[in-house]
């Protein structure tokens, strides 16, 4: 009977394990602590990830829109490009073109030159003209228009007169010749002030 009193007298100390639940229950919330603070400092991270993501996506759009403006020009441009390529096509068909370009030797002026172009070709490359040589040059040049002239009778011919370096005397010659042959569908157009005196 003592045996089983003393039994019964006998207290347990919780203290100890108190303490061990404290010091689990103090590292069970630094845990929570730093699982927090990883968790929104990952969180940050992604969104400054997302944010930059975005800026790069919103990067691409701009850019694409601009490309596309771009190519919308281009293409405006390459239409009407090609739009005027068939225009002057047309008016090729319509019209005839002639240059004749005249000038003379810096050096020497009594010798001179004239250059009769066409569209399509050169009708003569290149003509010199002495005081020997000018009666016959004059008549080749006339021969050489007066059958363009023919060959377009039915459409007008633009002839150009580039005349930056013609002597007096031949610009004189020059529309005397122009009043000899059929020029009825022949239009003349000089690219700068006509005769030059001569030296």
């Amino acid at each position: 009977m003592k045996k089983n009193r003393e039994k019964a007298r006998i207290d347990i100390d919780l203290t100890s394990m108190l303490d061990v639940i404290f010091i689990i229950l103090i590292v069970v919330m630094c845990n929570a602590q730093f699982t927090a603070t990883s968790a929104q400092q990952s969180a940050d991270a992604n969104q400054a990830e997302n944010d930059e993501m975005q800026l790069t996506i919103d990067d691409l759009t701009e850019e694409n829109e601009i490309t596309k403006r771009e190519y919308e020009e281009t293409k405006n441009l390459l239409d009407t490009y090609v739009e005027q390529e068939n225009q002057i096509e047309n008016v090729n068909t319509e019209v005839a073109f002639v240059t004749l370009h005249a000038d003379y030797d810096n050096s020497d002026p009594t010798v001179r030159h004239f250059r009769l172009l066409t569209d399509e070709s050169t009708v003569i490359d290149n003509i010199e003209i002495t005081p020997e040589t000018e009666q016959k040059a004059f008549d080749e040049l006339s021969e050489k228009l007066a059958a363009y002239l023919a060959e377009n009778e039915n459409k007008p011919v633009l002839m150009t007169l580039s005349d930056e370096q013609i002597l007096y005397r031949d610009y004189i010659k020059l529309y005397e010749m122009l009043q000899n042959i059929d020029t009825r569908n022949l239009f003349i157009e000089e690219t700068s002030e006509s005769g030059e005196s001569e030296e």
